[in-house]
């Protein structure tokens, strides 16, 4: 028996404002993270989106397997 289990499909909780903000706002960038990583967006891109702080150095030219979004995101950051 879980903690799921100690709830009916329709109860009601309360929470605060500021916790149901909290979750919430926790929900949309996992939501962000996974359609970054279901489309293939470099790493690094995540990391720099998730957190807000640009990493050091600038992206490598064109890797073997790349695809056409991925070389085109690299000349954008290029132009920058």
């Amino acid at each position: 028996m879980g903690i799921s289990d100690v709830f009916d499909k329709e109860d009601r909780a309360q929470i605060k404002m500021s916790k149901l903000y909290e979750v919430m706002r926790e929900g949309a960038k996992a939501e962000l993270m996974m359609n970054a990583v279901n489309c293939n967006v470099p790493h690094r891109y995540i990391r720099e989106t998730m957190t807000g702080v640009s990493e050091e150095g600038e992206p490598s030219e064109k890797k073997e397997g790349d695809t056409k979004c991925q070389e085109q995101q690299r000349q954008t950051q290029k132009r920058r």
